[in-house]
């Protein structure tokens, strides 16, 4: 009864809708164009019937009270060329504009998208539009986008997982994401594409969304700017950092760059607790761990368009970190039948490392639909050196003195080529196609040198990996319905070994579906249903079966049977206009988690997969202008965790706020909010508590925004802290770290830029009538 009864609603309103001229207004580049203004004329003497405007999501209806069966549709827009159509009553499909630019004064007068739009699975965020950008980097103006949150520790969230970020489609290793981003402009951004998860084109191993960041280029002139950053905690520690930007643009080339220094010296203040249960004894150990920092971060690249249609591009990224020794110092405690032994633990850190990208690319804009077919050629090496001397004694207490020195050496290479195809067709139909071979290796020397005993460990590492992935999908607009299905398919060969310890061999085939379908109102209502797949591939450190020393206590052991963690992804969201609310349903069925053994008085720190983990999250957002000069991101949500097999918590409910907000003053600058706060999560057998963090900024502009100065707070009230508790039969290990996450900074931005005449005689730079609109 009740499916007869909903396929009599859905007739019902079709029959409506077909007595209504309905449909969706796009720009050259397949976006929404809202407020464009659309007229039903009469098809024999072109008189008036009806109009309207469409809204922010292109879409339009014109009431058809006279019951015509068709007439001539009149689509204008300022910067447009207008349109006539012959159409018949109901839904007209998808009419796409071509610009007609008017050119006043020489510049180009546009002005209709918003600074938030939706274009399907994609949410689109343009910071351009963003008041006083001119001192803003791409980290700062990230906490604005919609659903994005800049966790403390400087990782990037989406719907509560990690996210991938890409610039111009290439992804940004962990090793450089977040320097390259606190150096990049928000002023060569062009536009941000996020998404809530791979979307079927991108690698299944994301598992928390896409970040795409794409940068302004075909602009013409030099601009650039100078920036210096400096913090500090307390008297005796700081953070520093000095960039430079540069762009120059011609007609039918760019040239970009960057450079960056810094340096930082911190403190770590720490403390564990190992509970043996098995034979009552505890082991504790309170300390600090002096880090220092010299870092060198650089890119340079060019653009060149062959044509209006093809364009190819090369860019050299690199990062060097300059050798620099941590030290930690701990005081320790073995408690044995109730007999405490002291100690003292003295460990040395030496580190260096040198990575390096070169990235080369080519897109084509097949037509005026937004078809193109694009190619990115990727190679990456990183060398690096670690030195760790560990020296820890107990008084009467001699059996468990430690004094080693672990020394290793490691070089690594990865290549990749990704293919990715777009064809989109008049009546709605895309359909999409591409690959990506991706080949990493990895040889590490591992030396470790026993004092005590005089015992010599050499150990040598050789690990190779090579995914191969595919996928073929095609997608549908239908009036006010989208839909769209893709099927990725990856393989997986992995080969890898150590000395003494048992080689690594596997290889498997995953299937990745993509459904998505969406359906939009006149009012601009968003509802959408999507489901996905996603698979975390465990690295060799975690199986070649190798024990490595941590502390005196503490080792580090592979597991060689490990398996890749799968997760199903099932999500229903609504929107309407900035609002956004979300129900999305994890489970692995197989999930990896980290799990401590006791053998002798010694825990060893392993993984392995851990049945099976189920999470139920409802989330809600909003992000836009509150009043005109204010501007917010807003982000809660509340999670249910079941981990049936847990030692630890078994059922959670928790939650997470993220609230970012920019005010600017007329005549004082503009002032920045940032709050974000989580209750306690449990992750396999580990339970962590909550904390909270708030950071204020105050900014200002002289010389006419040449100069900017910017001051601010970070973690105000010293919330920002970790305490985490994992429990198995024969351990309750508790940790307790606290950084120094509590400071005062102070950044300096000059920009600077020239006028550049062009061919067409045409001056172009960052104050034209477009942008100042």
């Amino acid at each position: 009864m009740r499916n007869i009864l909903s396929t009599v609603f859905i007739l019902l309103a079709l029959t409506v809708n077909a007595q209504n001229f309905t449909g969706r207004i796009i720009d050259e580049q397949a976006q929404p164009m809202s407020f464009a203004t659309i007229s039903l004329l009469n098809s024999v003497d072109s008189t008036i019937i009806a109009g309207t405007v469409s809204n922010d999501d292109g879409t339009f209806s014109i009431q058809n009270t006279n019951n015509h069966t068709d007439g001539l549709l009149r689509i204008s827009y300022i910067g447009y060329g207008t349109k006539y159509l012959d159409v018949k009553a109901g839904d007209v499909g998808t009419i796409q504009m071509q610009p007609n630019e008017h050119v006043l004064k020489e510049a180009v007068i546009k002005g209709h998208k918003p600074i938030i739009r939706q274009e399907h699975e994609k949410t689109i965020f343009d910071p351009k539009l963003i008041a006083n950008i001119e001192a803003m980097k791409t980290f700062d103006v990230m906490k604005l986008a919609p659903g994005v949150i800049i966790m403390p520790n400087g990782k990037i969230q989406i719907a509560g997982k990690d996210a991938a970020v890409f610039v111009d489609g290439r992804q940004l290793s962990s090793d450089e994401l977040t320097a390259y981003l606190k150096s990049l402009r928000t002023s060569d951004i062009d536009k941000i594409e996020i998404m809530r998860n791979h979307g079927g084109v991108n690698d299944a191993s994301i598992a928390g969304g896409v970040v795409n960041i794409i940068t302004q280029k075909k602009r013409m002139g030099f601009d650039g700017t100078a920036d210096i950053y400096a913090s500090t905690p307390k008297i005796g520690f700081y953070h520093h950092t000095s960039t430079m930007n540069f762009f120059f643009g011609r007609k039918q080339w760019n040239l970009y760059g960057m450079y960056s220094y810094t340096q930082d010296r911190s403190k770590q203040y720490n403390e564990t607790t190992n509970n043996y249960l098995y034979n009552n004894t505890k082991h504790y150990s309170v300390g600090t761990y002096l880090s220092n920092l010299k870092e060198h971060l650089y890119h340079i690249g060019a653009t060149y368009s062959l044509t209006p249609r093809h364009t190819l591009g090369l860019e050299l990224n690199g990062i060097s970190l300059s050798p620099t020794t941590d030290r930690g110092q701990n005081a320790q405690t073995y408690y044995i039948l109730e007999q405490a032994y002291q100690g003292n633990a003295y460990q040395t850190y030496l580190a260096h490392s040198d990575f390096y990208n070169i990235v080369a690319s080519y897109s084509w804009n097949i037509d005026e639909r937004n078809s193109n077919l694009k190619f990115l050629l990727n190679y990456s090496n990183k060398k690096s050196l670690s030195d760790n001397e560990l020296d820890s004694k107990y008084s009467s207490l001699s059996k468990y003195d430690v004094n080693e020195r672990d020394i290793t050496h490691s070089n690594g290479h990865g290549t990749s080529a990704t293919l990715d195809f777009r064809k989109n067709y008049v009546n709605g139909w895309s359909i999409g196609l591409g690959g990506k071979i991706q080949n990493s290796k990895r040889i590490s020397a591992f030396n470790s040198s026993d004092n005590l005993s005089g015992t010599l460990i050499d150990t040598n590492w050789n690990y190779k990996e090579n995914i191969a992935g595919g996928y073929f999908g095609t997608s549908k607009e239908a009036g006010k319905w989208y839909l769209c299905g893709i099927m990725r398919m990856e393989n997986t060969n992995v080969k890898g070994n150590a000395t003494g310890s048992n080689s690594v061999s596997k290889n498997y085939t995953d299937w990745i579906p993509y459904l998505y379908i969406s359906y939009n109102t006149n009012r601009q209502y968003n509802y959408s249903l999507s489901y996905t797949r996603t698979i975390y591939r465990p690295p060799f450190s975690l199986m070649n079966g190798y024990v490595n020393r941590i502390s005196d206590v503490l080792y580090d052991k592979g597991y060689p049977d490990l398996k890749a963690e799968l997760t199903d992804v099932l999500e229903f969201s609504a929107s309407y206009g900035r609002h956004s609310f979300a129900m999305t349903f994890r489970h692995k069925p197989n999930a990896i988690t980290e799990l401590f053994e006791v053998q002798d008085g010694i825990t060893y720190h392993t993984n392995v997969n851990y049945g099976s983990e189920s999470t139920g999250t409802m989330s809600y957002s909003y992000s836009g202008n509150i009043l005109s000069w204010w501007q917010s991101n807003f982000y809660a949500a509340e999670t249910y965790t079941s981990i049936p097999r847990s030692y630890n918590r078994k059922h959670l409910l928790g939650g997470q706020v993220n609230w970012n907000n920019r005010i600017s003053l007329k005549n004082v600058g503009i002032l920045s909010l940032d709050f974000y706060c989580t209750s306690p999560t449990i992750i396999g057998t580990s339970y962590q508590k909550g904390y909270a963090t708030l950071d204020l900024t105050a900014e200002h502009s002289f010389l006419r925004n040449t100069l900017t100065l910017q001051i601010g707070v970070n973690d105000l009230f010293n919330g920002s802290k970790v305490r985490i508790s994992n429990k198995v039969p024969t351990l309750d290990y508790n940790a307790y770290m606290k950084n120094q996450s509590q400071l005062v900074w102070c950044r300096l931005t000059f920009n600077f830029s020239t006028k550049v005449k062009v061919d067409e005689n045409r001056i172009q730079n960052d104050n034209n009538i477009g942008n100042r609109l």
